[in-house]
Parts: C-alpha cells; sequence; structure tokens
C-alpha cells in the first residue's frame, strides 16, 4: 500500500462514526451471520465493525487497480488516488459504470 492509500485509511479509520453504524444495526436488528468464522447471527459490536471495515479498506488500497468490494453493509471504493468507505442500509437503481470499473447497483 503506498504512503497516499495509507493515510486515507488511517484518516477515514479515525473519523468515520462506528458507533453511529452499529446504532443502525441495532435499530434494524442487522445481524452478521459469521464472526471470525463462527456462527454468531448477531449484531456486530463496534470492534467487530471497524475491524471488518479496516480489512475491506486494506483489500481495496492494496489493489494494482480501481474497485469496490462490498460485505457487511460496507462499500469501499477505489478510484484512481482516492478511497472512500460507505455504509449503506438500501440503494436502489441501475449499475453505474465509471471508467470501465462495475460499481455497486442493482438492475430494476
Amino acid at each position: 500500500m503506498n504512503d497516499n492509500f495509507a493515510y486515507q485509511v488511517y484518516e477515514i479509520m479515525s473519523h468515520f462514526n462506528f458507533e453511529n453504524v452499529r446504532k443502525a444495526m441495532k435499530a434494524v436488528n442487522w445481524r452478521w451471520a459469521m464472526l471470525d468464522g463462527i456462527w454468531e447471527g448477531r449484531v456486530p459490536t463496534t470492534e467487530e465493525i471497524r475491524a471488518n471495515a479496516q480489512r475491506l479498506l486494506d483489500e481495496v488500497a492494496n489493489s494494482d487497480h480501481d474497485t469496490y468490494i462490498s460485505t457487511g453493509g460496507f462499500t469501499v471504493l477505489r478510484v484512481g488516488p482516492a478511497l472512500q468507505l460507505l455504509f449503506v442500509l438500501e440503494d436502489q437503481g441501475e449499475e453505474l459504470h465509471v471508467e470501465g470499473v462495475n460499481w455497486p447497483g442493482k438492475k430494476k
């Protein structure tokens, strides 16, 4: 991971409000089935949410091309020199196409 991406990962992890994500997950009873390879079927802790986001950010930042990854409500995008972390409760719309990369979305 280059210094630019390492800095962005640090900034995202330092400023993203993971407690708000947990509150939203609790409010809608959003459960993760597997935590550390064990069937849990429960709302994850803030620490587990942070660890998942860190893993996704690292995976995308270490990629050699523009990409995205989504799981557990999180989407991490990499476009050129930029990283973005999203937590999505719901989405709707056409699949997006940006410079040959298929971004998350649902076809109608």
